[in-house]
């Protein structure tokens, strides 16, 4: 029996047994090479959990230890789904409880990464040295329960290792699986399906002599992700016959999508949600979160065709949801580490400004393009679902901040993803709209990010009713303002 090198963990709920091998063996549950060890067996703690912490008949230490050893190019297929190539390019070291990454190729890949989110600022040339000092306050900030989480290769593929890892240090977390579900899949891919709020107000028109201010959501979909409810393995399909009579609300509450055989009838809604929804016809459908607007916010019946749900099941005569706050954990890392470095650069340092936006790139790749991706995701979080959860509940909670504006007589005239536009007189501007939960920092709430003056392009924009010609036309009085060519 060839002997292994250990390194024991001695943190978290498997303080002690948990350690990480130099090699790899099959899981003794689902047979994927791992490098992990629970008592000096080779498995996940996630897989451990998913048994409930009992091995299987006959398996102990020894008997495992002495199994054939993983070569790297001989892992079973089922691990991971063929992907296209792309995927494989990049550098994935595993990111067990405690994971290296080679120093140098680190700060090679932050470098990239930070020229990336910088490029849009004139006449900046980053360094190597402005790199090394950005991810140094990368390290310092961004970190779980002491450890800092590495840099791996590119955004997207450090938000994916930074799930990994948490995976593996908590054994209440466990990877999920990549969706299959054609009819799930479907539904992510479709065009007729209502995610992201974009409107214009037509009975409120900005007027000659006015000004604007555009309120933005600090971080939207980080500051959704903690409280999105997300589905584990493959959904529930119901029909218009198992939805008859069903709780609308507690059916909402479930994530997933509801497929509608009719418009909605909007009557009753505010002016902004009636735009946002009025799009939505015949087979169109709605992610759970925006349904639950509707349906427990406004109390709207929707006429409904399909539900695909993440439900409850029963086991052992015990129910169990299969679905949580599956990214709660991952957003407080990030949203924690955010929170670090504003507070850095707010006491002067570049460099932790330099690292916020590397960061927040980071967590909106992941979020916007890493949980839909097969061309760049070849792990189980290739979850466009969650994805369209994500979005779809930070679209739900910005609509409710509107409505409490609304209620005290702020109506918006238009807004745009994460952006709210309203007109006012010019003494007023810029203006804070009684309402929102305003705050400079934390992630959902809400901060001024432009004003200025009422022009003929946001006029006709708003009577064309387009609202990404209002928001350019937005972004550029702000410019005239600021004196900013």
């Amino acid at each position: 029996m060839t002997s292994e090198k250990l390194t024991i963990w001695n943190h978290g709920p498997f303080a002690g047994r948990l350690a990480v091998a130099d090699g790899e063996r099959p899981c003794v549950f689902c047979g994927a090479p791992v490098s992990i060890r629970i008592d000096g067996i080779p498995t996940t703690a996630g897989c451990y959990e998913r048994a409930g912490r009992q091995w299987p008949e006959g398996i102990t230490a020894h008997t495992a230890a002495t199994a054939p050893a993983v070569a790297p190019s001989t892992a079973p297929e089922a691990v991971s789904p063929p992907r296209r190539e792309a995927a494989s390019r990049a550098r994935r070291p595993e990111p067990v409880v405690s994971f290296s990454v080679e120093e140098s190729a680190e700060v090679d890949d932050f470098l990239r990464s930070l020229r990336r989110a910088v490029r849009d600022e004139p006449q900046r040339e980053v360094t190597r040295e402005q790199a090394v000092a950005a991810l140094r306050e990368w390290h310092e900030a961004v970190q779980v329960e002491g450890d800092p989480l590495r840099f791996v290769s590119h955004p997207g593929r450090t938000g994916i290792a930074a799930l990994q890892w948490l995976c593996a240090r908590y054994g209440s977390m466990t990877m999920p699986e990549a969706l299959r579900s054609p009819r799930a899949l479907e539904l992510t891919q479709s065009s007729a399906v209502l995610r992201v709020p974009s409107w214009v107000t037509p009975d409120v028109a900005p007027q000659p002599g006015q000004w604007v201010t555009e309120v933005d959501v600090n971080a939207q979909y980080l500051g959704a992700t903690s409280s999105t409810l997300l589905g584990d393995g493959e959904p529930d399909e119901l029909s218009a016959e198992q939805l008859a009579g069903v709780d609308q609300v507690a059916l909402a509450k479930q994530p997933g999508f509801v497929v509608l055989t009719e418009s909605p009838d909007l009557s009753g809604l505010p002016a902004h949600a009636r735009q946002v929804f009025r799009q939505v016809a015949t087979g169109w459908a709605l992610p759970t979160p925006l349904a639950t607007y509707l349906v427990r916010d406004h109390g709207v019946h929707l006429e409904l065709s399909e539900a695909v749900v993440w439900g409850e099941t029963t086991q052992g005569g015990k129910t169990i949801k299969r679905y949580g706050k599956r990214l709660g954990r991952w957003a407080a890392v990030f949203a924690g580490g955010r929170a670090r470095l504003i507070e850095r650069e707010k006491a002067g340092s570049t460099a932790a400004g330099d690292a916020r936006k590397v960061l927040k790139l980071v967590y909106t790749t992941f979020l916007g393009g890493m949980l839909r991706s097969e061309e760049h995701n070849d792990t189980g979080s290739l979850r466009p679902d969650w994805s369209d959860q994500v979005m779809a509940q930070a679209g739900a909670n910005m609509l409710r901040g509107l409505d409490k504006a609304a209620n005290a007589g702020f109506v918006s005239i238009g807004g745009m993803k994460d952006s709210a536009w309203f007109a006012t007189p010019t003494e007023d501007a810029p203006i804070t709209p009684e309402g929102l939960q305003v705050d400079a920092v934390q992630p959902g709430k809400w901060h001024v990010n432009r004003y200025g003056e009422v022009t003929d392009a946001m006029i006709t924009a708003h009577n064309q009713d387009n609202p990404g010609r209002l928001r350019k036309a937005i972004i550029a009085t702000d410019k005239v303002r600021r004196g900013v060519a």
